[in-house]
């Protein structure tokens, strides 16, 4: 039987979910994590966070797919993302993932100044 593999990593968890190519569910993987809320609007998640949950589904989906011999005709991955990881010339993460939180914070020049005082501790701004 031929199938869909799909990978949703959402804001508290990541999901693999193997699909029929008729849209029914076969097998559905899903990994939680948590975010750290601070002040003011920040929400910081371990990068290393996402490398467990996509290797503890992937594990998991793929126990499914060998189990029923499925044949993979195509794998999606989906991400609704608007954050910075920075990262070390190796691509190490050197902080937590910060979630864009801020865009309403920062609609106006007077919220983006009080903001911008804020991200002094993680980025230099000339």
């Amino acid at each position: 039987m031929t199938s869909i593999l799909t990978i949703d990593v959402g804001t508290m968890s990541i999901r693999a979910i193997v699909y029929s190519t008729d849209g029914r569910i076969l097998s559905e993987t899903s990994y939680e994590y948590h975010a750290n809320f601070r002040p003011p609007g920040l929400v910081e998640q371990n990068p290393s966070d996402w490398r467990v949950g996509l290797l503890t589904v992937l594990t998991g989906a793929g126990a499914y797919v060998t189990e029923h011999k499925l044949e993979l005709a195509a794998i999606a991955v989906t991400s609704q993302r608007a954050s910075v990881i920075p990262v070390d010339s190796t691509g190490y993460p050197l902080h937590p993932e910060l979630i864009d939180t801020l865009r309403e914070k920062t609609a106006t020049l007077g919220n983006f100044q009080r903001v911008r005082g804020m991200l002094r501790l993680f980025i230099p701004i000339p």
